[in-house]
């Protein structure tokens, strides 16, 4: 009889058992069970014929505060307290108390040998914190999980002749985790969101399995070398689509996502993903392989994309990411952490198409802590070869944008359509978008007949400065609350009569009308147009009510000038138009503008010798009504003398009447 009774070494037992008959097991187990530190042991080692091997050792172990290592599947505990017996093979450790990475574990653990194996079971119940796991994950979820929640394991150890195995299962209901992530992926501490996992493997490696509420899945293999996956492969959707090939991966299989709430997470995963400091510490998870996602319908703040397609992978140290989907094809780089250059986006083509807005009421909208994000965006450099928006076509458009925390700079924004080029910048801030620049047209009448905005302006070219702002972000426009000014000057071209059967309903200054007009009281002066040398003016903008003042336009057969309002929440228009006649020392231009054509052509044709006529000095009409429907009302007339041309009064008589006659028919008609 042995008796032993001393403080001794954890390290050291897997030395003492080595020498006994029981070295086959017990050694296996130390080997894989690796205690550490000081312990309090009492050994009785009984030696005789009598016991199998020769010898018979029983005891018991206080583990004063130990750490422990199970090599497989590689934890370290610290802090273990507990008394373990053993008798012979039978190994017993009841409601013993340890912790890994900080968190509480409470262990029972029974081994025996069974034929030629021996079996070790352990059993943890661990208090995990959400905030522990994820600073030991690369900060992956930092923001988006918290709480504590009891998770069950249930290790079995195996040592068989062909070698050492072991198996995990855990589980739990995750009760007390709370989650902040988007839409189903929320939770409260309250509910329940089961969790199931499987890790099983041997002294090589490990493999792992797991889900959550059938939401994410996990799997990875875990290197006991290096404490460290040597793959991971996360999984949000409803299909586990097992092992990834290499390093880590994220795989997202959903039928329909929002991106604005996901964007701080992408930004989490890209951060995680770029090049890390030569002095910091790799983390648990391997370096980023791909991220792939694939959404039937992805939604980007109301404009959506179908069939979505995207993989984010490492280029050269930099992140490129390919973007496909029925709207889109695109090529996105973004530069490392080190790295001051932008994202470069270039696009082959888009296609944006709005979701139609369910009836919202007039005071609900986006507040500026809703539109947050649009000030953290990160400097951007945007090309896009063929854009168009719903059906209005773009051609050619770059930006480039920055947030820096606090507001979004818009620093360059064009639009090339070749015969168009809009140029602007600007930035949004608190709620508030600020925007001005230019736009230059080749021919702004077929410019806002392809944008559908009616007009009757023909073959002039316009450039047009303006300086808006409104309470919204930069894609969407607030008629409600847009302030600001608009100028333009356009050269050369006609007004003309719109013959599309007022389809459209937009015409901010509803000339139509009053060519329409015009051309029933002056056949022979319009019946090819209102033909003009220039047009120029300004409007001012406040509350999405549009202000003119002092709009002319210099007209081949008269002058115009407008004054007025277009209300553009209501559509309603209230403009006063003033039309004034340019009477030339042409004879059909005058009869043309005379006062009473008819009268007057009969007083000439009566006296031949005729000196001057009155004609009419100015034309005044109201406008009003909808921009769909508008009202045209005249208002008044005012006239004036002029001297008939010397040469008018000098022709002779057979020759005059014929063509005062003609005249006259012509003003008849």
């Amino acid at each position: 009889v042995v008796s032993i009774d001393k403080q001794a070494e954890l390290e050291k037992m897997h030395d003492f058992f080595v020498a006994t008959p029981l070295a086959n097991p017990l050694a296996d187990i130390f080997n894989i069970v690796q205690g550490q530190g000081l312990a309090s042991a009492n050994i009785e080692l009984l030696i005789g014929s009598q016991f199998e091997g020769g010898a018979s050792v029983s005891g018991t172990v206080n583990l004063l505060d130990s750490p422990l290592y199970i090599s497989a599947p590689g934890i370290s505990l610290e802090h273990l307290k507990g008394e373990l017996s053993f008798n012979n093979q039978q190994i017993n450790l009841t409601n013993a108390t340890a912790t890994w990475l900080g968190m509480p574990l409470t262990i029972n653990y029974n081994s025996d040998a069974n034929a030629e194996d021996y079996r070790a079971d352990i059993n943890i119940n661990a208090q995990l914190d959400a905030q522990t796991l994820i600073s030991h994950g690369q900060g992956i979820l930092d923001g988006y999980l918290s709480g504590q929640s009891d998770v069950d394991i249930a290790l079995a150890l195996n040592f068989t002749e062909q070698g050492f195995n072991y198996r995990a299962e855990v589980e739990s209901p995750l009760i007390g985790l709370n989650s902040s992530l988007p839409g189903v992926y929320a939770k409260s501490s309250e509910q329940a969101w089961p969790l199931s996992a499987v890790v099983q493997g041997d002294d090589i490696s490990n493999l792992i399995t797991a889900n959550v509420e059938q939401l994410f899945y996990f799997n990875a293999i875990l290197d006991n070398a290096k404490s460290q996956f040597n793959n991971a492969h996360f999984i949000i959707g409803n299909k586990d689509l097992g092992l990834n090939a290499q390093d880590l991966a994220v795989s997202i299989n959903l039928a329909q996502i929002e991106l604005l709430p996901w964007i701080d997470l992408i930004d989490q995963i890209i951060n995680v993903a770029k090049v890390q400091p030569e002095n910091t510490p790799p983390g648990v998870m391997p370096p980023l392989h791909e991220v792939v996602a694939n959404i039937d319908m992805f939604n980007v703040s109301g404009m959506q994309f179908n069939d979505f397609d995207m993989r984010l992978s490492p280029l050269n140290n930099n992140l490129q990411l390919k973007l496909n989907a029925k709207e889109l094809r695109a090529e996105v780089f973004v530069p490392s952490g080190q790295s001051s250059q932008p994202i470069r986006i270039n696009s082959d083509y888009l296609r944006l198409n709005f979701l139609e807005a369910e009836t919202e009421q007039p005071n609900e909208k986006s507040t500026p802590e809703q539109l947050a994000w649009l000030a953290n965006l990160p400097a951007i450099e945007f090309e896009c070869a063929d854009c168009k928006i719903s059906h209005y076509q773009l051609d050619k458009v770059s930006a480039s944008l920055l947030g820096d925390g606090k507001k979004l700079l818009i620093s360059e924004l064009v639009v090339d359509k070749g015969d168009h080029i809009l140029r602007t910048k600007g930035q949004w801030q608190n709620g508030l978008t600020a925007m001005s620049g230019e736009l230059k047209s080749d021919d702004i009448g077929a410019l806002f007949n392809e944008f559908d905005i009616t007009t009757t302006i023909k073959d002039s070219n316009a450039n047009l400065n303006y300086q808006l702002n409104w309470q919204a972000a930069p894609y969407n426009l607030d008629i409600a609350s847009l302030d600001g000014e608009i100028s333009w000057d356009l050269g050369e071209g006609h007004l003309t009569e719109v013959s599309d059967g007022g389809a459209r309903v937009f015409s901010l200054l509803s000339l139509d009308s009053l060519v329409r007009k015009l051309k029933l009281d002056f056949r022979d002066v319009f019946s090819k147009g209102f033909f003009y040398n220039s047009m120029k003016g300004t409007m001012q903008i406040d509350k999405g009510i549009a202000y003119t003042q002092d709009t002319k336009m210099d007209g081949v057969p008269a002058d115009l000038s407008i004054k007025g309002y277009a209300n553009l929440n209501t559509l309603e228009i209230d403009y006063d138009l003033a039309v004034a006649p340019q009477v030339t020392s042409s004879i059909p231009v005058i009869v043309a503008w005379m006062v009473n054509p008819v009268t007057g052509l009969a007083a000439l044709a009566i006296d031949k010798v005729i000196h001057s006529a009155r004609v009419i000095s100015e034309i005044n009409f109201k406008v009003t009504g909808k921009m769909n429907d508008p009202q045209v009302q005249e208002l008044d007339r005012k006239s004036r003398e002029v001297t008939l041309p010397q040469a008018a009064q000098n022709q002779p008589q057979a020759s005059s009447e014929l063509k005062l006659k003609d005249a006259e028919v012509s003003a008849a008609q």
